[in-house]
Order: C-alpha cells, then sequence, then structure tokens
C-alpha cells in the first residue's frame, strides 16, 4: 500500500510543481487586461460620443483590437493553468482521501479482530493512534488546496468580482503565488509523514496477523499457507 500510495502522491505532486510553473508562465495577465478595459472604455466612449470625430473612432477601434490581441496568449494560459489546476487539486484531494479511506478500514478491522480474538489492548489501539496522528495532515493538504484554488479565482481579472473592482486581481496575485509555493512545500511534507504512516500501519497489521496466528496454532485451528509466510 505504502508503494502504491507514493506513486499517487508522486503524481499529484507533480501536477500541482507543473502547474506553478504554467502559473508563472502566464506573465502579467492583469496588466493586460487593465489595459483592454481601458481601450474598450475608450473605444465606447468614441463610438457613442456623437461629436467624436471619425478618424478617433478609427483609432479607438484600432487600439482595443491590438489590446484583444495582447490579451489571446495570457488568456490562453491562464485558461491552461485553470485546468490543470482543477486537475492537480483533485489529484491532491484524492491522494489525501485514499488516506483517510486506508486509516478508516484497517483500523476498524484491527479493532474487530482484536475484540474477536482479545489480543492486547496495545494491538487493538495501535493503528487507531496512526490513524489519528495522520489524519491532521490529510485534512491540513486538501484545506490548504481550498484556500490556493480560492486565491487562484481571486487573482484572476476576468471573473465578475474582480471586474467590478479591477484592482483587486492585481493585489491577490502575490498571495497566490506566495500561497502556491507554501502549499508545494508542505503538501510534499504531508506525503512523506503519510507514507511514513502507511508502513507504520502495516507493520502493526502484521503484528495482529502474527498474534493471530500464533492464536489459531495453539487451539488447533486451521491456519491458511498466505498467513504462515
Amino acid at each position: 500500500m505504502s508503494r502504491i500510495f507514493l506513486v499517487l502522491a508522486a503524481i499529484a505532486w507533480l501536477s500541482l510543481a507543473a502547474n506553478f510553473f504554467i502559473g508563472l508562465w502566464i506573465g502579467d495577465f492583469n496588466s493586460v487586461a487593465a489595459s483592454y478595459r481601458a481601450a474598450n472604455e475608450e473605444y465606447k466612449q468614441a463610438k457613442f460620443d456623437p461629436q467624436s470625430p471619425a478618424d478617433k473612432k478609427a483609432a479607438a477601434e484600432k487600439n482595443l483590437k491590438a489590446a484583444a490581441d495582447s490579451l489571446d496568449v495570457p488568456r490562453y494560459r491562464m485558461t491552461l493553468h485553470f485546468y490543470v489546476g482543477v486537475a492537480s487539486s483533485l489529484l491532491v484531494v484524492l491522494v489525501n482521501s485514499v488516506t483517510v479511506t486506508y486509516f478508516v478500514g484497517t483500523s476498524k478491522w484491527c479493532r474487530e479482530v482484536g475484540e474477536t480474538y482479545s489480543l492486547q489492548e496495545e494491538l487493538q489501539a495501535r493503528s487507531t493512534l496512526i490513524k489519528r496522528k495522520t489524519f491532521p495532515w490529510a485534512a491540513g493538504s486538501m484545506v490548504a488546496i481550498v484556500v490556493l484554488v480560492f486565491l487562484g479565482g481571486l487573482s484572476d481579472p476576468s471573473i465578475p468580482l474582480n471586474q467590478a473592482q479591477p484592482g483587486r486581481s492585481a493585489d491577490m496575485v502575490q498571495w497566490h503565488y506566495l500561497m502556491a509555493m507554501l502549499t508545494l512545500a508542505f503538501i510534499a511534507v504531508s506525503f512523506f509523514v503519510q507514507a511514513l504512516r502507511i508502513a507504520e500501519n502495516y507493520r502493526a497489521i502484521e503484528a495482529i496477523l502474527a498474534e493471530v496466528r500464533k492464536i489459531r496454532i495453539e487451539k488447533g485451528l486451521p491456519v491458511s499457507e498466505e498467513a504462515a509466510r
């Protein structure tokens, strides 16, 4: 299980890291968007002003087209950043959910087997204690992803909230960037800790299986070939 988890965790973290660099690749999207908004306002004023001369309208239309063309590349990169971000965020949540599901199932199994064979309380509770030490890391990773996505949304000048207050998205870019770096570091540590705890939990399960095998042999009960190895 720990090997499977490490593979999934590596894929999730690398996809998140790749999207971090895609975000840097976008460039200053907010400045380009601000230039487009200014050109659009200038064009609308010239178009609907009956006293505006024709050459001013033509110049405003030309400036708007140039601003729209300059917006195409960063907008494409922003769209790519968005979709890769959604995919990588879902992967991170999925990997952490695997940890949660695994520990819920194994700790319940350890408790039930321990009660069935009247094993020592320490053996029964070991998996539960490991689970309690691991859950904060898994939950923290998922919360960090939610905060990162939220700040990413606030950094996008195209959403209605930021269109109403154009300066907001530019102010949030730095926070999104800092959160992205912190999240990458935290999730790397979190995945490492979770992998260690999964391996530790495997040893706890092995200890229970060994004790169960011993009891079954003492009582003359059949022991499977797999359990005997």
